[in-house]
C-alpha cells in the first residue's frame, strides 16, 4: 500500500493516481481551515474526544472524512 500524503503533497498528484480507498489526512492547519474554526479548537476536540489523530513519525494528521462527520454530527 502506498503511503497517505497530506493534501499539500496530494496536489501534484495526478487524477489517475488517487482513488476512493486512499484516506486522504490533513495537517491540522489544513483541517481547522476548511471547517473554518482555529488550530486551538481543533486540538480542544481531540482532547474531549470529538476528533481522533493520527499520529506518524511526530506528526499529527486528521482524515479528511471526519470533516463530514463532524458537519453531519453539528446539524449543520
Amino acid at each position: 500500500m502506498a503511503p497517505v500524503k497530506s493534501t499539500t503533497e496530494n496536489a501534484t498528484m495526478t487524477d489517475k493516481t488517487q482513488n476512493n480507498t486512499t484516506p486522504v489526512l490533513l495537517l491540522p492547519r489544513e483541517f481547522a481551515q476548511r471547517m473554518r474554526v482555529s488550530v486551538r479548537t481543533i486540538a480542544n476536540w481531540e482532547d474531549r474526544g470529538i476528533l481522533s489523530a493520527i499520529r506518524i513519525g511526530g506528526k499529527v494528521l486528521y482524515l479528511e472524512s471526519d470533516i463530514a462527520r463532524l458537519v453531519k454530527s453539528a446539524g449543520r
